[in-house]
C-alpha cells in the first residue's frame, strides 16, 4: 500500500509507475461483499493487514454466528452482502489563468443485504437514528478497502419491498463520503 502525497502549490504531479503483463493479467473481480463498520470514534488500526488485530476488534453481538467467537470488547461489525462503488464525482472550482481544480471527490458505495431477519432489522433501523460512521469494504475476491484509518462517511440505510413474485425484502445501505483520493487497499486480511 503506497503512501500517496499530492504536490502542494505549482510543483508538477511526478509520473507513476504502471506495470502490465499480458502473460499474467491481475483481474481483481469488483463485487463487494463484505462491510464493515464502526463508530466514528473508533481507533485507526495499527496494521490493517492483521488478521490478529481484526480478530481482536471484530464481532457481531449479541448473538455470534455458529462457529464465531463472542467478542465483547469489538467495535467493528460485519455485514455480508452485495455492494458497488462507482466512480467519484469531481468537485471542481475555476480557479485564474482559466484553470480548473479538482478538489475533491465525492464518493458512494451502495450495499444490500438480503439476510433480513430481525436483528438485521433492527440493527438497520438503529443506523437510521445517526448518520455518520467509520467503514471497510472487502471484494469477492479478497481486497479490503479502507487503510488503517477506515472511511469515515455518513450512512443512509433502510428496506427495500420489491413488487415482483420473486422480490425478497433488502436493506439497502446507501454510504458518501469526500475524499481527494480513492480508498488504500490491501489484501484482505479475513
Amino acid at each position: 500500500m503506497a503512501i500517496i502525497t499530492c504536490p502542494a502549490d505549482c510543483e508538477e504531479v511526478a509520473l507513476p509507475a504502471f506495470q502490465f503483463d499480458e502473460c499474467k493479467e491481475e483481474l481483481n473481480s469488483s463485487q463487494i461483499m463484505w462491510l464493515y463498520i464502526a463508530l466514528p470514534s473508533a481507533p485507526a488500526f495499527t496494521d490493517v493487514s492483521d488478521p490478529v488485530e481484526w480478530a481482536t476488534r471484530l464481532g457481531n453481538l449479541p448473538e455470534p454466528e455458529e462457529g464465531e467467537p463472542a467478542n465483547p470488547a469489538a467495535d467493528i461489525r460485519f455485514l455480508k452482502g452485495i455492494g458497488d462503488k462507482p466512480k467519484p464525482t469531481s468537485n471542481t472550482v475555476e480557479v485564474s489563468g482559466r484553470r480548473t481544480k479538482v478538489i475533491s471527490r465525492t464518493h458512494s458505495l451502495t450495499f444490500r443485504v438480503d439476510n433480513t431477519n430481525q436483528v438485521n432489522h433492527d440493527g438497520m433501523r438503529l443506523l437510521q437514528c445517526g448518520g455518520d460512521v467509520k467503514i471497510w469494504y472487502g471484494t469477492i475476491d479478497g481486497l479490503l478497502f479502507g487503510g488503517n484509518d477506515g472511511i469515515k462517511s455518513f450512512v443512509d440505510p433502510g428496506a427495500n419491498h420489491g413488487g415482483g413474485n420473486t422480490d425478497v425484502i433488502n436493506h439497502e445501505y446507501a454510504f458518501q463520503w469526500t475524499n481527494l483520493l480513492d480508498p488504500e487497499r490491501v489484501e484482505s486480511p479475513l
